[in-house]
């Protein structure tokens, strides 16, 4: 990749309505679900044509009931991924075969968990599109999703990457999911139109940003900033070529 190259992440939120469900640490989110309400350029999801080559990637440990739903969306979408590939960090249990039931490429880590870093990082070695589009396996997308995140990045070639956010409507009952979910909320709707940071649990990047930038820091063994701090790296990169755009992003009734 040039180094001059233009990096940037953007939030894909402001042209969005939100609907999927994200179920994180035991606890019942809702995660952006793209639907796009107006055109970019002449584009509307309805146009089917592909574009770009894209590589969906899920890494997994002992999840199969939520990998089933992750799948199920991904391949029943308006546009469906060129290829999914399901990284099954050391899973003791079916997860690897939901997978394989669900058309997926099946790569396997053995031994003890080597955390989601890896496990990403070896989908996208192995992986073959231009755009490398990184999901986590407890969550749901709308039909509109991926076919959204292509046609940003095919009319927007300045963008590195781009990641949902949250809703602002959770389902869920509790008051602490309810509370965090709406946090993140706000601190997304209320953000720069840059972001400085990624979010592994529904984004896009392209390849050759990533390989430039060295995939995730292997360092995190366990799930934990490894998505941010890539998002991160991409800002320092940025900062060193130009000045940054920003994006303000909302969310729009349909």
């Amino acid at each position: 990749m040039n180094p001059e190259a233009r990096i940037t992440v953007r939030n894909a939120g402001w042209l969005l309505l939100q609907r999927s469900l994200l179920v994180l640490s035991g606890l019942l989110f809702v995660a952006l679900v793209p639907r796009l309400t107006r055109g970019i350029g002449n584009f509307t999801v309805a146009d089917e044509k592909k574009l770009m080559q894209l590589s969906a990637i899920v890494p997994v440990h002992n999840d199969p009931d939520h990998l089933r739903r992750c799948l199920e969306a991904l391949r029943s979408g308006r546009r469906r991924p060129d290829e999914i590939i399901v990284v099954d960090d050391a899973s003791t249990d079916a997860s690897a075969d939901v997978a394989r039931s669900l058309g997926a490429r099946v790569i396997s880590l053995s031994g003890a968990p080597h955390g989601p870093a890896v496990a990403r990082n070896r989908g996208a070695a192995a992986a073959q599109g231009d755009i490398l589009l990184f999901f986590d396996a407890d969550v749901v997308v709308h039909p509109d999703t991926v076919a959204l995140m292509e046609h940003y990045l095919s009319v927007e070639p300045e963008v590195a990457a781009l990641f949902g956010s949250y809703d602002a409507a959770p389902p869920g009952q509790g008051l602490i999911a309810r509370y965090k979910n709406l946090m993140h909320h706000y601190v997304h709707q209320h953000a720069r139109r840059e972001a400085g940071t990624f979010w592994t649990g529904c984004g896009a990047i392209r390849r050759e940003a990533f390989v430039a930038l060295g995939g995730f820091d292997e360092s995190y063994i366990r799930p934990s900033i490894e998505d941010i701090e890539l998002g991160l790296r991409i800002r320092t990169a940025r900062q060193s070529d130009d000045r940054t755009a920003h994006l303000h992003y909302r969310t729009v009734d349909a």
